[in-house]
C-alpha cells in the first residue's frame, strides 16, 4: 500500500476510486464504504484509495470539543493496508484547508491533483468551508467533472446507526463488548511496557504496565483481555485493570495487565492489548490479601472465558 502525507507527488495514486473521511475506528459502517471502494476499484482496474486528515479536523476547528480518538495514526495505516486499499492519503489539516471552498476542494484536489474516477462516501459526509459541501454538490460536480459519485447509507445496529461517537461512548462506559461488535473486532490499544512499582510481583501476580499511544481508554474497571508482543502473532490471555488502584491510595490512572501463565520480562517491549469483556468495577479492598483473593477469582473467570473462546 502507498501512503502519502501530502499531494506534492500524487502520481502513484491518480485515477483511482476515492473515499474521504476521518475513519476513526474502522467500524462496520466504515467497512461498508470501503468494500464499495474496493469493489469499484476492481471493476475499473484502478487503485482503491482513502483520504483522511491529521490532525482530526476538530483539533483545529473546535479543540475544546475534540474527541479522544479510537485509533492511533499507525493503527489507521495498518487497518487501511489490511482491508486491501492500494493507497492512503493523509492530508495535513490546517486553517488553510479548513476555509477552502468545497468547489475548490473538488476541482483542485480531487480532479486536478488526483484525477479521480469515482468518489464514494457516507451519507453524512460534509466538507469544505463551514461544511457547505454536501452530497448534492458532489453529485453535480461529479457529472460536470467526469467522475461517478455514490453515497453509502449507515450500518445500523440495534436500530441505531453505528458511528465513531457511539463507539467512544461505549468504551468510556466500559462496554467493550458492545464496542467490539460495532468495530467487528476487539478494541485494542498499543504502546510500550514500562516499569511500575512491582507490587503485583510481590503478591505473586506479576503485571505489565502499558504506556499507551491511544488517546481513548476504556472506563475504569477490570477486563478480560489479551496481549500480543511485537513480532509475535500469538495473543496471550490476560486480565487488565484500568484505574487508580484505590486499595493503595493511588491517584494516577494506570493500565495494569496480568498475563496468564507468563513470567517473562517485557519491559520496553511494544505490545498490543485487546479488550474482550468487562468483568467488574474497580474498588477499594480492605488490604492487599483481599485484593489478591479477588484477582485470583478474576483469573479463574479469565481461564474459563478463554477456554470457551478458543
Amino acid at each position: 500500500m502507498i501512503h502519502l502525507d501530502s499531494l506534492h507527488d500524487p502520481a502513484p495514486l491518480r485515477e483511482g476510486i476515492l473515499t474521504i473521511g476521518n475513519y476513526d475506528g474502522f467500524h462496520l459502517g466504515h467497512r461498508a464504504i470501503l468494500s464499495r471502494v474496493l469493489e469499484e476499484a476492481r471493476l475499473m482496474n484502478c487503485p482503491g484509495i482513502m483520504m483522511t486528515f491529521e490532525p482530526h479536523p476538530s483539533r483545529v476547528l473546535i479543540p475544546s470539543k475534540a474527541p479522544p480518538l479510537i485509533n492511533t495514526p499507525q493503527q489507521k495505516v495498518e487497518f487501511a493496508k489490511d482491508i486491501g486499499l492500494q493507497g492512503l492519503i493523509t492530508l495535513p489539516f490546517n486553517r488553510t484547508l479548513s476555509i477552502m471552498e468545497p468547489e475548490a476542494f473538488v476541482s483542485e484536489i480531487l480532479v486536478h491533483a488526483l484525477a479521480i474516477r469515482g468518489l464514494i462516501v457516507g451519507q453524512n459526509f460534509r466538507f469544505g468551508h463551514r461544511k457547505r459541501g454536501d452530497l448534492s454538490l458532489l453529485a453535480s460536480m461529479g457529472k460536470s467533472c467526469g467522475f461517478f459519485f455514490e453515497a453509502i447509507p449507515p450500518v445500523v445496529m440495534e436500530n441505531v446507526p453505528i458511528s465513531s461517537s457511539r463507539i467512544r461512548a461505549a468504551l468510556q462506559e466500559g462496554r467493550v463488548e458492545a464496542a467490539g461488535k460495532m468495530l467487528d473486532r476487539p478494541f485494542s490499544m498499543t504502546g510500550t511496557v514500562v516499569r511500575g512499582v512491582r507490587r503485583g510481583r510481590t503478591m505473586g501476580i506479576p503485571t505489565v504496565n502499558l504506556e499507551p499511544e491511544n488517546e481513548l481508554w476504556p472506563g475504569d474497571g477490570v477486563y478480560l483481555s489479551a496481549v500480543r508482543v511485537r513480532g509475535n502473532g500469538k495473543f496471550l490471555p490476560s486480565v487488565s485493570n484500568i484505574g487508580i488502584r484505590p486499595t493503595f491510595e493511588g491517584s494516577a490512572r494506570l493500565i495494569e495487565t496480568h498475563i496468564l501463565d507468563y513470567f517473562g520480562d517485557l519491559y520496553g517491549e511494544y505490545v498490543e492489548l485487546r479488550f474482550f469483556k468487562y468483568l467488574r468495577g474497580e474498588k477499594r479492598f480492605s488490604d492487599a490479601e483481599a485484593l489478591k483473593a479477588q484477582i485470583h477469582e478474576d483469573i479463574v473467570k479469565a481461564r474459563s472465558y478463554f477456554e470457551d473462546f478458543v
